[in-house]
């Protein structure tokens, strides 16, 4: 038998009127959250270094090309930057200037993320996945709820920055407060944008 257990919790998305909320207030939010995440990252691993849902299981991510079908589990950074890179590295054809027929500026983002997955490693830790402000609840002043969890699992320790900083239309405002409440990944962001320039949700460049 398949279900899901949900429970109704009282308060409001912490954007809601944000600019208009008393700076001493905004300010214990972000506290309240910075607190919130660090205790998130210390759940245990239940196999060290591998990326995986907390179940172990299958992932999900409609930012990732297809990934609203499930992918993972990976055994390591190096599996999941591959598959974020949909199996691209330095010796695919599409980063060969005599054999790609992609132009040439592509190549050169593609190839720098390339380097820039090859370059960095990362601790691995449980990750929400989505810390937008539609999915923090207020309420009296405090952070009532932390919700839709169903992007989270254990991922390299920049996923939480990143995926906080790929901001919806309407959550523009959101991006200047990320950094406050979580470790900011400037090199990883910027590598993370070329990802979804080519492999985010709607493909290369938004063609598909």
């Amino acid at each position: 038998m398949t279900y899901i257990l949900m429970e109704f919790i009282e308060g409001e998305p912490i954007g809601k009127g944000w600019e208009e909320r008393p700076m001493a207030e905004r300010e214990s939010f972000l506290r309240e959250l910075r607190g919130y995440f660090e205790q998130l990252r210390t759940i245990p691993h239940p196999r060290t270094g591998s990326i995986m849902a907390a179940d172990m299981q299958s992932l999900y991510d409609h930012r990732i090309w297809q990934g609203e079908l499930g992918f993972g589990p990976f055994r390591d950074e190096a599996d999941f930057n591959l598959f974020l890179r949909n199996g691209v590295c330095k010796e695919s054809d599409i980063l060969i200037p005599t054999k790609s027929d992609i132009p040439e500026d592509d190549r050169k983002l593609m190839t720098k993320l390339v380097d820039v997955h090859a370059e960095k490693s990362h601790e691995i830790y449980f990750t929400h996945g989505d810390a937008s402000s539609s999915n923090i609840l207020v309420r009296n002043g405090k952070v009532a709820a932390l919700i839709d969890f169903e992007m989270s699992g254990f991922f390299p320790e920049y996923w939480e920055y990143t995926t906080a900083m790929n901001v919806n239309r309407g959550d523009g405002f959101w991006q200047a407060e990320i950094g406050k409440f979580l470790k900011p990944y400037p090199e990883e962001w910027e590598a993370e944008k070329i990802r979804l320039l080519f492999w985010g949700r709607k493909g290369y460049r938004g063609m598909a």
